[in-house]
This record gives C-alpha cells, sequence and structure tokens, in this order.
C-alpha cells in the first residue's frame, strides 16, 4: 500500500482535504517530509492521488540526493576515456565568468582532469556512456571540484521504467521550454478557452472568479513536443503551473495541479510584501517565486508577459496557437465521453511513448540518455526511479548565480527567441 512507503523511507505524510476548496483537482493537498530535509508533494482530487504523487516524488528525490552509495563507473580524464565519455560542455555548463567569480561553488572542466563518471544508456540504440556523477548524483562525494550544481529535474519516479522514463523525459523538455520562454523571450501563442477541454476550462473560470487573471500558454517550440504553462495573477499575487506531454491535454491537465496547488497555498500564505531581495540571495525556489509573487519584480512579470505572450483574435483563436482548426480539445484525454466538470485525469502514457519521446527529441537532433536509480518496493513491487539527461538542451537551476551560461542553446544564435533577460527565472 501506498501509506506503508513513507515508513520504508522515515517520512511523515500528511494529507490536507479542503471540501470548500473550489478547484476540484486540488482539494487534496499532501506532503511527503523525509530525511535530510526531502519532501514531496502533491495534489489530486482525492486523497489516494494526492498521496502518491507526494511519495513518489519523494521517493525519487531520496534515490537522487539520499543514496547509501553510488554507481562510480569509471575514475579517470575525459580524454583518456574517449567517446565512452560524454562530454561535459554538451551538458550546459557555466560562462568563464561565472566561475572565476569569488565564492563559486563549481569548477570550470578540465579535459586531462580526472573525474568520476556513471554510466547512462543512450535510449535509442542501447550504447552505454559515460558522464561526472554530478550530473546524475548532485550530492555524490567527489575528489575534485564540482563541475555543477543540478537539481531534481529530470528525475522521475513510477511504478514501471517506462512511466518513469516518460516522466523524466517530459520534465526536461518542459524545464527546457520554460528556460527558453522567460531567458530568451519566445514569441508565445496564449491557448484560446475554447481549446481546454470544458472540465479543465471550468477549472479555470473558477480561477477567474477567485479574482485572478488567468493565462494559459503553448510552450511548444521547435522540440515538437506539447508543453502547457497555466498562469494566474490577482493584484501582486502569482502562482504557476506547467506540464508536458506527447497529449496536450495530459499536459494541461498537469498545468492544472500545479497550478490548483499554488493557488492553495496563496490562500493560507502570509499575504506580506518582499519589498526587496538583493540578486545574491536568491539561492532557493522559493527564492525565485517570492521576487515575483507579491514581490519586488511583480511588475517586471506583467510587463514580461505582456510583452512575449500573443493572444489570438476572435476568428484566429483555434489556429493562433500552431495548431490547425479542429484539432482535439486541449486538455480532452483520447476515449474520453464527455467533457463534465467531473471528468477523471487523463490515463497514464501507454507503452510505446517513451520511443516517440526520444524519436522526437533525435528528429531535432537531441539524444537521450537515461540512468536508473535505486529505488524502494512497493506492495512487493519494485519502484522505479529514472534520471534522465538530454545533452544540448537547457537544464533547469535554482540560484541567481547557477545560470547555465555556458549552454549554447540558451545563449547561442539558432535556438527560439533571443537571449534577453538574465534576471532570476519565475520558475520558482
Amino acid at each position: 500500500m501506498i501509506s506503508d512507503l513513507p515508513a520504508q523511507l522515515g517520512a511523515r505524510l500528511t494529507v490536507t482535504d479542503d471540501a470548500a476548496w473550489p478547484l476540484r483537482t486540488s482539494r487534496y493537498i499532501a506532503d511527503a517530509a523525509g530525511a535530510g530535509g526531502l519532501i514531496g508533494c502533491g495534489a489530486g482530487r482525492d486523497q489516494q492521488a494526492a498521496a502518491i504523487r507526494a511519495v513518489m516524488e519523494l521517493v525519487e528525490r531520496t534515490a537522487q540526493f539520499a543514496p547509501t552509495s553510488v554507481p562510480v563507473a569509471a575514475v579517470d580524464s575525459y580524454v583518456r576515456l574517449g567517446a565512452e565519455a560524454l562530454c561535459p560542455e554538451q551538458l550546459g555548463l557555466y560562462s568563464e565568468g561565472q566561475y572565476r567569480a569569488a565564492g563559486s561553488p563549481v569548477t570550470p572542466f578540465v579535459p586531462h582532469q580526472s573525474l568520476e563518471w556513471v554510466q547512462v544508456t543512450e535510449v535509442r540504440t542501447g550504447r552505454r556512456r559515460l558522464v561526472p556523477v554530478e550530473f546524475v548524483y548532485p550530492r555524490a562525494a567527489v575528489t575534485r571540484g564540482r563541475l555543477v550544481v543540478e537539481t531534481s529535474s529530470g528525475t522521475a519516479a513510477g511504478t514501471t521504467y517506462e512511466q518513469a522514463l516518460c516522466g523524466a523525459i517530459s520534465e526536461v523538455v518542459e524545464r527546457d521550454s520554460a528556460m527558453l520562454f522567460w531567458h530568451r523571450h519566445v514569441p508565445t501563442h496564449s491557448i484560446a478557452s475554447q481549446r481546454l477541454e470544458p472540465a479543465i476550462a471550468d477549472e479555470l473560470e473558477t480561477v477567474r472568479l477567485l479574482g485572478y487573471d488567468v493565462l494559459a500558454c503553448d510552450l511548444t517550440y521547435d522540440l515538437g513536443i506539447p508543453v502547457v504553462l497555466l498562469i494566474a495573477l490577482r493584484e501582486r499575487s502569482f502562482a504557476w503551473g506547467l506540464g508536458c506531454d506527447l497529449d496536450p491535454r495530459r499536459a494541461a491537465a498537469h498545468a492544472l495541479r500545479e497550478l490548483g496547488a499554488r493557488l492553495r497555498w496563496l490562500a493560507v500564505a502570509d499575504s506580506s510584501e518582499t519589498l526587496h531581495l538583493p540578486r545574491g540571495m536568491v539561492l532557493t525556489g522559493e527564492d525565485h517565486y517570492r521576487l515575483y509573487s507579491r514581490g519586488p519584480l511583480h511588475d517586471t512579470l506583467r510587463g514580461f508577459l505582456t510583452a512575449v505572450v500573443r493572444h489570438p483574435q476572435p476568428d484566429e483563436a483555434s489556429t493562433a496557437d500552431g495548431h490547425a482548426a479542429g484539432d482535439p480539445a486541449i486538455g480532452t484525454h483520447s476515449g474520453s465521453s464527455a467533457s463534465g466538470p467531473h471528468n477523471s485525469d487523463p490515463p497514464p502514457p501507454d507503452r510505446s511513448a517513451a520511443a516517440r519521446l526520444v524519436g522526437l527529441l533525435a528528429d531535432a537532433g537531441y539524444e537521450t540518455y537515461a540512468h536508473s536509480l535505486q529505488a524502494p518496493s512497493w506492495d512487493g513491487d519494485d519502484l522505479h526511479v529514472v534520471r534522465v539527461i538530454v545533452p544540448g538542451l537547457v537544464p533547469f537551476w535554482v540560484g541567481a548565480d547557477k545560470q547555465r551560461l555556458g549552454c549554447h542553446r540558451l545563449v547561442g544564435s539558432t535556438s527560439p527567441g533571443r537571449l534577453t533577460n538574465l534576471l532570476p527565472h519565475m520558475f520558482g
């Protein structure tokens, strides 16, 4: 049972039910607090769904940040390993100036320096490759300075390997799109309400009735993998939700759950404003969020959205987001009957979903690499935790000084948009 997992992890599971909360998809909020300050969170329309999401998030973070041992496959230099190793420069490092900055927690990559490497698998071909250990296990002990400070973005847990792999790939793509949106000001179409499943459109209308301006954005850029961003703004408060899936309807459902969870938090949070937060003090995801929600850069956020998001005219609403008129509504899953407000969540990805995701990335020129992390058992079956790395995509970071300015896709001239904004991102 899912209730047994927190005990195995030494964690405490709390589920909160707000029967008066008007958004059904986030009526229940769960928190799973584990050792070492690791936390998993989840939202859902019922207690079990919220609890499972919270526990699975804790499982993935525990597997990545608190392993009892790390499977180091080699200790050698990139030059000596040759073609077996992926070049760290392809994985998104930092600029020379960032490495030189006083107090920098990272050190430059030196091809002749000995590094600890772990094995990853090229998903499309099955070929074994090596990456420096900190790209997979950020807290692993190393005998030299770390090349990067990584986050859990790109790691996912599931009851099957396929489910975990799909979740991890989707998160890598989702965060790449988010970084392009914010830092490169990619012209982005809003999603007309008539393209949303009525169940999702109804939930967003409820958010509007709470006094928020609501914006749905299509962040599906050059990779061709659907990404949906939902934003709610009221006075100086701000909430967001992101989702990525081969099926844009599942992407919208995921974004809606995230948005609802943040709105639940805003409803009970301290309403005082953060008047000043120096750049050097932006260290955590919460700090990123405090800049833009009731924070000193809220007006900057509104100006950014006005400049970047393009709204369809009434007569082009069905095609303004790049989809042909007559496409199925975003938020409607295949096989769903009607679109009333009580629809269940969309079904999980099918077994071919990972291959399709990997194929789309390969078509765009990007290979996908995966590493299986050790995970606990659940109800007699092994859980799966997968870390995914897609060299060339923009990594997600937390902390104003952690921007991956050595990533060509972020700073170069060939990816969507143009590098315009070096402020800490809004996705905290």
